[in-house]
């Protein structure tokens, strides 16, 4: 789990949208709740299949956009499987 901090000021809502990148193996991924914003956070949790060998990796692509911005942010995570 990776919890994913909203701002340090005041701002509106902003998406934050996580996708799979190039993987060895296919994680689940689950984000709540689906927005961040001034004091809140959202929490991304990953799941690693039991059919994964050791070593491998599962790549995922978080999104942050912020309304009213013409760029947004692009994070990539990767999850080691054990």
């Amino acid at each position: 789990m990776i919890a994913l901090t909203g701002s340090t000021a005041p701002t509106p809502d902003w998406t934050v949208d996580p996708e799979l990148g190039a993987s060895s193996f296919v994680p689940t991924i689950q984000l709540v709740p689906g927005t961040v914003n001034n004091g809140t956070s959202s929490q991304l949790v990953f799941g690693v299949p039991a059919s994964a060998a050791s070593g491998t990796t599962g790549v995922v692509l978080v999104h942050s956009l912020h309304p009213g911005d013409a760029v947004y942010s692009l994070e990539p995570i990767v999850v080691v499987a054990d």
